[in-house]
């Protein structure tokens, strides 16, 4: 499970190694009835991307006891064919109204006083941006101790993440151990998930047998060809 997870880890870092810097920010005096967006290449800069795609949901993440908390899409704008015709460029977005040449798939619901990110796409990048919305009705971003606890908790989970899932493997390959050739034993073992599901992942032992045969199937031989 630590090398599936370290393929995925590396393979996320060189995507995002990839993808040309570009930056969204809360423009100043939003407000949950007019909540609004700016963005191009920097932070405050002036070079803009057209836009493909709008997303706003409410922050999901991590209690302090690493339990899931999930999120919800709140507003969805996104261009049907981009590639053919590609959209204006538009140097600013507002919460819910018309973004030229894209059309609602989710949304917009109503926002109220909480956490709420914006993700935006564009031909070459996408940025995000968190926020607040107040109980007077005001807006602000994320505070960068905001941030910076957020990025913790994450990582905190991440590590957690490897230990479950060497707990877990180890967990199956002993109740498959114990079910040996029984085929009605090895089907209740299929069918186990092994995590706590408000912190981790619903994967089953059967899952992970087909993910890494090697370390959970107590029987693995190697293919002969090595594939």
């Amino acid at each position: 499970m630590k090398s599936r997870s370290l393929l995925l880890i590396a393979g996320t870092l060189l995507v995002i190694a990839c993808v040309p810097p570009y930056a969204v920010w809360l423009l100043p005096g939003s407000t949950r009835a007019h909540l609004g967006f700016a963005h191009a290449t920097k932070r405050h800069g002036s070079k803009v991307r057209p836009v493909w795609r709008v997303e706003v949901r409410t922050c999901g993440g991590f209690l302090p006891d690493l339990r899931k908390i999930p999120d919800t899409i709140l507003w969805v704008s996104r261009a049907t064919d981009p590639w053919r015709t590609p959209p204006r460029v538009t140097k600013t977005i507002v919460y819910g109204q018309n973004v030229p040449d894209l059309v609602d798939s989710a949304g917009p619901a109503d926002l109220h006083p909480g956490c709420y990110y914006l993700t935006l796409n564009s031909d070459l990048s996408f940025a995000t941006v968190g926020f607040w919305i107040l109980p007077d009705g005001s807006a602000r971003e994320f505070s960068r101790v905001e941030r910076d606890s957020i990025w913790t908790r994450a990582s905190r989970h991440g590590a957690a993440e490897l230990v479950a899932d060497s707990i877990a493997t180890e967990s199956c390959r002993n109740s498959y151990t114990t079910a040996g050739t029984d085929t009605n034993a090895v089907r209740r073992v299929d069918v186990l998930v092994p995590y706590d599901t408000t912190r981790f992942s619903a994967l089953t032992c059967s899952d992970l047998r087909r993910v890494d045969p090697a370390r959970v199937e107590p029987h693995y031989r190697p293919h002969p060809g090595g594939v």
